[in-house]
């Protein structure tokens, strides 16, 4: 697809190089999906025209096999003693990542997009935008499939200039979502407080409004990696993941409105661009539920990660839908991730994990009421809390959970889970009442 990366291309065009990398014969031609995804969506160039483009081109196809081989080979000439430690740990890393996540690699290929050069007496600093799509099979499931998801990492390189040719000194960059490794040399920055201080004021639960999980999973797919140039960029001032995940979502179908709205890069509310803002706005706009186990994680839902110490959601995807065995997988921003698992990193990066359900539909069965609604009357009230704190006076009422389903009376009016039915029970669902956070547990 031409213009793939008009982002990052000047007119004079450097080049980017694409390298494949053919893996096994176990699954097939017709698995090779990653190769066919690379060809399509990635533009061929020419990283030879650099002085330094081979010790880079075996670096970067070094990094890709890791996606296929459990053996490293490598030449160490050509890297410092710590380059070899960091290429060494991060094989490690990628190939714990098929017991992790229960699968096994088939092929993978990746791109590399040189964005400016430096050259120093004896050294060269290197900006440098690499892709890797990889091929695998989720053994979750007794079928052969094959999947295939993409990643963005960006690079900061020092070659050093020796008599015998470049070596690669350092390499600074983060994929910890993906592969779990954070290079020696990368240092986190803070968090960034948002721009803006918009105002996030509570609204009904959905709106007037139809919600396509689809529309917004497939604007996803559009423009995770080729941004969409109606709207700003704003990877450079703290993230670009929340305004990608409220552009896939209007996509879909939500209407903007005074709380939640772009207009231009600094006319926009913090809900559109901010990750806590984000996450308050839309928890009463459909169902938060916080760490969600996979079966709540669905199609054209936002994902918000808490970083690792706790304190604030820090990052945003959406939720694009399955893989072959039934794996909710989601597209992102900063960095650019393309059907990637739905943890990114899992719990050893990320401190927990938040959804919302956007569309009404996933929030009821043909059977249960909605979350909290004990009187059945299709709100989430005060009276289904004073309807509990009763059942805790003198024991008397009962729930439709419990008229439909009588052997899980306990569990179904416990709604703290601790075993006893007290007001603290009624007084969790008034909470939801108030501000559409809990998950009662008769819908589970």
């Amino acid at each position: 697809m031409k213009g793939i990366f008009r982002r990052f291309i000047p007119a004079v065009g450097v080049g980017i190089m694409l390298s494949l990398i053919f893996v096994g014969e176990i699954y097939g031609q017709e698995y090779r999906n990653a190769r066919q995804l690379s060809e399509v969506w990635l533009e061929n160039g020419n990283i030879e025209d650099y002085d330094f483009g081979a010790v880079l081109r075996e670096y970067f196809d070094t990094r890709c096999m890791d996606f296929k081989s459990p053996s490293l080979s490598y030449n160490k000439n050509s890297y410092s003693v710590i380059m070899q430690e960091e290429i060494q740990k991060r094989h490690n890393l990628v190939r714990a990542m098929e017991e992790e996540y229960n699968l096994v690699f088939l092929d993978a290929c990746n791109a590399l997009y040189i964005q400016g050069v430096e050259y120093g007496d004896n050294s060269v600093n290197v900006r440098l935008k690499e892709w890797i799509f990889y091929d695998y099979d989720d053994l979750s499931d007794d079928r052969v499939n094959c999947d295939t998801s993409g990643f963005g990492t960006d690079h900061s390189l020092v070659l050093l200039h020796t008599p015998n040719g470049y070596i690669i000194s350092e390499d600074t960059y983060d994929e910890s979502d993906v592969t779990g490794m954070r290079s020696v040399f990368y240092t986190v920055p803070e968090d960034m407080e948002p721009a803006l201080d918009n105002e996030v004021n509570s609204l009904n639960a959905y709106g007037n409004y139809t919600y396509s999980p689809d529309r917004a999973a497939e604007y996803a797919d559009t423009y995770w990696l080729n941004y969409n140039p109606a709207y700003s960029d704003y990877n450079s001032v703290g993230g670009d993941c929340a305004n990608f995940v409220s552009q896939a979502i209007e996509a879909g179908g939500m209407p903007m409105d005074e709380n939640w709205f772009w207009r231009s890069y600094s006319d926009r509310s913090s809900s559109w661009t901010y990750v806590p803002d984000q996450r308050k706005y839309f928890a009463a706009k459909g169902k938060l539920i916080d760490n969600p186990d996979q079966s709540q994680v669905k199609k054209g839902n936002p994902v918000w990660y808490l970083n690792s110490s706790g304190t604030r959601y820090s990052h945003a995807a959406i939720c694009v839908g399955t893989n072959s065995a039934g794996t909710p997988i989601v597209d992102a921003h900063n960095s650019d991730r393309y059907h990637v698992h739905w943890q990114l990193g899992g719990t050893k990066y990320w401190g927990g994990f938040s959804t919302v359900l956007l569309n009404a539909s996933d929030t009821t069965t043909d059977t249960l009421p909605i979350t909290g609604d004990i009187n059945t009357d299709g709100k989430v009230t005060a009276d289904d809390s004073a309807l509990i704190l009763q059942k805790v006076l003198d024991n008397s009422f009962i729930t439709p959970c419990e008229t439909a389903y009588p052997d899980l009376f306990t569990k179904l009016t416990d709604v703290s889970g601790d075993s006893i039915i007290t007001a603290e029970d009624a007084s969790l669902v008034l909470q939801k009442s108030i501000n559409n956070a809990f998950i009662f547990p008769c819908e589970r």
